[in-house]
């Protein structure tokens, strides 16, 4: 779980937060994922005052016009949100450049290859307008803007979507390095609103995920819901006490 000026940002397997482990050569603040596996971003902002994230994954804005985290609230994203798809996309899935899916990387040899970068704007005014940006359907009652939204919760779906990538030669990575391919489908909804943010970056905060030489090192005490959000503080428990949701699908 990253920090930076009240905004965190946290990498999710199966609803358990997974630990961030400084890398003592370059500073990075690195996660280990078990090769497929498929993982979701957290997203908390603790300040008084919306925001708009712009995410980054292998260097690619994984979600068109950002995502809005209102303020002293947090939001999961699962999957990719291009193209204008609202309803349902792929989901996060990690592949190492040595693994069986290597081949679906878009590029082995990017120096942003496994780089998660969050760049959260807090919202300016509600005068001039910036559109297109999305929030989660599943949310109900949210302020944003000034005005209501209104939402649905939208369940999830399985099936495994495979894609074409054009990959080099990964001999200039670390043999533990990795980056982000399509996993599986998701109906995670979202919708758009309009908001004006700052043009400059309240936070900026990175993560770069690579192989896990182990069982995926799980946090206890940071344990969340995927659905709601909610921390849960039982450890090992199998559905959310908050809203129900099956902690282990």
């Amino acid at each position: 779980m990253a920090h930076a000026n009240d905004f965190i940002v946290s990498v999710h397997v199966k609803g358990r937060s997974l630990r961030e482990i400084p890398n003592s050569n370059n500073g990075e603040r690195e996660v280990f994922l078990q090769e497929g596996a498929e993982y979701s971003l957290y997203l908390k902002n603790k300040t008084s005052v919306p925001a708009v994230a712009h995410i980054f994954i292998d260097g690619t804005e994984a979600v068109d016009g950002g995502l809005v985290v209102p303020a002293n609230a947090s939001v999961p994203l699962e999957r990719f949100v291009i193209g204008g798809n609202m309803l349902n996309g792929n989901r996060f899935k990690f592949a190492s450049v040595r693994g069986q899916n290597a081949d679906k990387l878009d590029d082995p040899t990017s120096p942003d290859l496994g780089l998660i970068e969050v760049r959260f704007h807090k919202q300016r005014n509600w005068t001039d307008v910036l559109d297109y940006l999305v929030v989660p359907q599943s949310w109900k009652h949210v302020p944003i803007g000034g005005g209501t939204l209104m939402g649905r919760s939208v369940g999830n779906e399985g099936g495994t979507i495979s894609v074409n990538y054009c990959a080099t030669s990964a001999d200039v990575q670390p043999a533990n390095a990795g980056g982000t391919i399509t996993g599986s489908s998701s109906n995670q909804a979202f919708t758009t609103v309009s908001m004006d943010v700052d043009d400059e970056p309240a936070a900026i905060i990175k993560l770069r995920l690579r192989l896990a030489a182990s069982p995926m090192q799980v946090s206890t005490e940071r344990f969340y819901c995927h659905l709601c959000g909610k921390r849960v503080v039982i450890s090992g428990a199998m559905y959310c006490p908050f809203c129900g949701r099956n902690l282990a699908a």
